[in-house]
């Protein structure tokens, strides 16, 4: 997904100072408990900004939240005036995983504004960045269910790059996938929709069938001085049908 196609989200968080956000956040955990001095409402209607006692300011968005009553916790804060107001471990532990989550996910669209992304890429890329996999998860589940994170369209868009320089068939497209964290169904319908029906479309600009591949892949074993069985190891090892290999080789020996 391209950055034009979540400016939106953006948007709802175009005055939050996230960089102190996500640095706030990480100061915050240390504590068991934590003691609240302030909460007010963003230009997001999901997006609250928080600060504690020691002056520290972080943003949650108030969905993430799974025990802390956001409505509840506010009146509270308010009630008790400049001291703060303490929260229970239980609603500390859940406020800092949505914080955490809040910057996960902020990290997360960095990502994803350059290219497309896979769940499982993505996972891997916020745990190197310190996050917990609780938040992680969080994060992700909203932008699965935005469709901004789409295994799917990472998947079609890979098959796009990676049969521009690289001829394989259908079996070793999947393999390669799954390889990439991408589960089954998702990687076998979205190498079935790139060789659908051999016309021209946006999974396959081409329009090329998985035949064409094989024959490309022939083109360029000979390249590479392969004859004989040595092509045809070759053609099963990319991933193409032991018949089709057979049947691509023995065109070549009718031209011959």
């Amino acid at each position: 997904m391209q950055p034009d196609d979540f400016r939106s989200v953006a948007d709802d968080n175009a005055n939050l100072p996230l960089e102190k956000s996500e640095s706030s956040n990480a100061d915050d955990v240390s504590s068991s408990t934590l003691a609240l001095r302030k909460i007010e409402q963003t230009s997001s209607n999901e997006i609250v900004q928080m600060t504690s006692s020691d002056g520290s300011v972080f943003f949650v968005r108030t969905s993430y939240l799974q025990v802390a009553d956001i409505d509840s916790i506010r009146n509270s804060v308010d009630a008790a005036g400049f001291g703060g107001f303490s929260l229970s471990e239980e609603e500390s532990e859940d406020v800092f995983r949505a914080a955490f989550a809040f910057s996960a996910e902020r990290k997360a669209l960095d990502y994803l504004g350059r290219c497309e992304q896979s769940r499982f890429g993505l996972t891997q890329k916020l745990l190197q960045k310190g996050f917990e996999k609780s938040s992680v998860s969080l994060a992700l589940d909203r932008l699965e269910s935005k469709n901004f994170l789409s295994d799917s369209r990472y998947a079609s868009a890979w098959l796009r790059s990676h049969c521009m320089t690289k001829f394989q068939g259908k079996s070793r497209l999947i393999g390669e996938l799954i390889s990439r964290g991408i589960p089954k169904s998702v990687a076998s319908d979205a190498v079935e929709n790139f060789f659908s029906s051999g016309e021209e479309n946006f999974d396959n600009p081409s329009g090329i069938t998985e035949e064409e591949m094989c024959e490309k892949a022939y083109q360029k074993a000979v390249r590479q001085r392969k004859s004989g069985e040595k092509i045809l190891k070759y053609l099963v090892d990319s991933g193409f049908p032991f018949k089709m290999a057979i049947s691509t080789i023995k065109n070549h020996k009718k031209d011959d």
